[in-house]
């Protein structure tokens, strides 16, 4: 989907899963690290240079990717549907975690499982 939206904008980007494997990586990875902006992961300044990325994938890249990263065809979105751009990933990703999930009817969450501030 990513390179059909790309070819729609009048982009001609080609991408193979490789490319999404380091952008979702490069995601997750910002997640937990964190850098006063984006742009911080590609600094060649030498405290705030985060080598996995610059390695992993170029700035320009990583942008055209966030720019272009389509999951579903817009063409074929149900009305109504408020999750529809995600709702293929949300499903895919819901399915295969509940494979190692141990999961109950009723579970009970307190300020002393998670931090109040």
């Amino acid at each position: 989907m990513t390179m059909r939206y790309a070819a729609q904008k009048g982009g001609n980007l080609v991408v193979d899963g490789g490319d999404i494997e380091h952008f979702f990586g490069i995601l997750l990875f910002s997640g937990y690290h964190c850098v006063p902006s984006e742009n911080a992961f590609w600094s060649t300044s030498e405290n705030m240079q985060v080598q996995l990325v610059s390695e992993c994938m170029s700035r320009s890249r990583f942008r055209e990717l966030n720019k272009n990263f389509h999951t579903m065809d817009n063409t074929e979105l149900l009305a109504g549907d408020k999750l529809g751009k995600i709702s293929g990933v949300y499903d895919d990703l819901n399915n295969r975690l509940r494979q190692f999930g141990i999961f109950h009817e009723k579970l009970s969450i307190d300020e002393g499982m998670v931090p109040y501030y």
